[in-house]
């Protein structure tokens, strides 16, 4: 197995030296990204209330309590910190730094483009940030989005059977479930961190003779090398999965005081299966956002553990737009950051004028 190149530094002199043949940006450009940025996210955002439904919303925040909303949002700001953490720890094992203030915005970037493509696959954006700004290279950074869909993904199957069972089957099967929850989430990154390498270079073959997609393929080979490199680090893969399902558990206590909010009580482990087994289907889902099966599954597993359909539903439509809206809005807000960060970058430094 190919261990991952360590990132280079660049010395002050070169870094500046590269700068000083950057063509200057003038303000006009400048105020012209901007203004299509703030155009782009203001579609966006207007697409977003559009799709989440802003009169079931209106509904339903006629219902809750305003300070278990509040609460309930706030809890987004952790969210946002689990998930950027988990980033930094494998960009860190690949060799790679990128400052906690800057992979905060990215991942705020990134979060929100995921919710409007299927299976989140726009997520895929903080490689091209990471790339752009930090000279991460692209392969790395798909690396690192890969594992980040792929374990997230498998841990979302694993805790909604585990916490889903006791309410969903009765025994012996709910037992059964349970145990296989927990067998799924440890043994993923074993299986991944020994796929032979025969198997790679066969599924990378395969790809190849694929018209347009296998230009691709060989592109494929390094993050393919670099996953299985996160995989077999038992330490990270621990880190992961618990910063993932401390994003589960938080992301669980939202719907939970959301239920309070309208009225409703639910045990905060039922809450957790809901929630986890809801997200899973939603990725499944070709929908952007997961709209359609990500909310039913929701509002259904909600019922099946107790909760009153029409709280349920409540619940989910107010979970939507208290998970979705305040990203969208952080987002344009980071973006903007992002771009005239880089402009400042990209601005060459001042030269020392000549007296004779």
């Amino acid at each position: 197995m190919v261990s991952p190149r360590e990132g280079s530094v660049q010395d002050k002199a070169t870094i500046l030296s590269s700068n000083s043949h950057t063509p200057a940006i003038g303000p006009g450009r400048r105020r012209l990204s901007t203004l299509v940025g703030v155009a782009i996210g203001l579609a966006v955002l207007g697409l977003l209330i559009w799709v989440t439904h802003p009169v079931r919303i209106w509904d339903a925040l006629q219902e809750v309590r305003l300070r278990y909303l509040a609460a309930a949002i706030l809890l987004n700001i952790p969210v946002l910190w689990l998930r950027a953490e988990r980033a930094q720890l494998m960009l860190r094992r690949l060799g790679w730094r990128v400052g906690m203030g800057r992979q905060l915005l990215i991942q705020l970037v990134g979060q929100s483009s995921s919710t409007l493509t299927p299976a989140g696959s726009g997520d895929a954006i903080r490689a091209f940030f990471w790339r752009r700004d930090h000279e991460v290279p692209l392969g790395s950074g798909i690396t690192v989005v890969l594992m980040d869909r792929l374990y997230s993904f498998v841990l979302l199957a694993a805790a909604g059977l585990a916490f889903s069972a006791p309410f969903l089957w009765s025994e012996p099967i709910a037992g059964v479930a349970t145990v296989a929850g927990v067998l799924l989430g440890v043994a993923f990154p074993w299986a991944l961190a020994h796929v032979p390498e025969t198997m790679q270079r066969d599924l990378l073959s395969a790809l190849a003779r694929i018209p347009l997609v296998g230009q691709f393929a060989r592109r494929l080979e390094e993050p393919l090398n670099e996953l299985r490199y996160l995989a077999a680090s038992p330490t990270l893969m621990a880190w992961f999965a618990g910063l993932t399902l401390a994003t589960f558990l938080v992301s669980a206590l939202q719907v939970w005081l959301l239920l309070a909010g309208v009225g409703t009580a639910v045990a905060f482990w039922a809450s957790i299966g809901s929630y986890s087994l809801s997200q899973f289907g939603g990725i499944l889902s070709t929908l952007p956002f997961g709209l359609g099966p990500g909310d039913v599954l929701l509002a259904a597993l909600l019922a099946r553990a107790g909760v009153a359909l029409t709280a349920g539903i409540s619940a989910t439509v107010l979970f939507r737009a208290a998970s979705t809206l305040p990203f969208a809005l952080g987002a344009i807000a980071a973006y903007l950051v992002l771009q005239r960060r880089r402009a400042w970058i990209r601005s060459p430094d001042p030269q020392p004028v000549e007296v004779d």
